[in-house]
């Protein structure tokens, strides 16, 4: 072989090889060795859309529905730039997703083609209240009862409850109790909002054969207007009634209201300290 062409063949192994250790070496700290970015998204899949979603304000343990479609598969949803604590894709048009705290904003669904985005989430802290009273408890027996098994007394009562805007998907704080179709009155009502966490249950306030009174909180609907709030007649529990009314002012509140649960009541007038 000539000595001229096989120095330039044994160059060329040597370019060769120069090259491959360049492009399958680990990129440097420096960056001029960048990695190979990721794969472009299949145009084969489209990139979700968001046509709405609802409701406009939730906090924390509050579900949002989503609406769009091409949202499967979605691996990501976000509000206000925050991860969802949690999401759930129903369909291809229908994500439920639980906001992360104090996240407002837009809302976000990523998935492999990309990400539908949609503005003006709200993110919204519900007020908390503990009012103090005192409640009485009397009773009727229902016909198969012994009067001799009830004992009406007074007890110191202690209520901790949020009011909540009320979120027609939050079965939860709205019950989904189907005997009761009244929930459906309220739900849609303007100036209505939850109670949640008033303690309602009139058995609570008995020595019923020897055992410790307590108190059970539960959730019901109440209409504020005008700093008034009114607890319509309504069923929170089977067979549990309840009615009531009360002001709200200066971040204050007192609150009376009547609960019957087959003839045992319990009558409680409670106020912010």
């Amino acid at each position: 072989m000539n000595k001229r062409v096989y120095a330039y063949w044994l160059l060329s192994l040597v370019v060769v090889a120069m090259l491959f250790h360049a492009c399958s070496k680990e990129p440097d700290v420096n960056g001029t060795n960048p990695p190979v970015p990721s794969p472009a998204p299949d145009p084969a899949q489209p990139v979700p859309f968001i046509a709405s979603f609802f409701p406009l304000t939730a906090t924390g343990d509050e579900p949002v529905r989503i609406v769009g479609k091409y949202f499967s598969p979605s691996t990501a949803v976000s509000f206000g730039g925050t991860a969802a604590q949690s999401f759930k894709i129903v369909s291809d048009t229908v994500i439920f997703a639980y906001p992360g705290t104090g996240a407002s904003g837009n809302i976000v669904v990523t998935s492999p083609a990309g990400t539908g985005t949609i503005g003006g989430f709200t993110f919204y802290i519900p007020p908390q209240y503990i009012l103090y009273g005192t409640s009485a408890f009397g009773s009727v027996p229902w016909p198969q009862g012994d009067s001799s098994y009830y004992h009406p007394i007074f007890l110191p009562d202690t209520a901790f409850f949020v009011i909540k805007k009320i979120n027609r998907y939050d079965s939860l704080a709205i019950g989904t109790n189907a005997y009761f179709p009244e929930y459906s009155r309220y739900v849609d009502s303007p100036n209505y909002v939850i109670l949640s966490g008033v303690g309602l249950d009139p058995r609570g306030g008995y020595n019923f054969y020897g055992k410790t009174p307590s108190f059970r909180p539960l959730s019901v609907f109440a209409r504020i207007v005008d700093s008034v709030i009114t607890i319509p007649g309504q069923t929170p529990e089977y067979w549990l009634m309840i009615k009531g009314s009360g002001i709200i002012k200066n971040n204050k509140i007192s609150l009376q209201y009547l609960t019957n649960y087959r003839g045992q009541s319990k009558s409680a007038i409670l106020k912010s300290p």
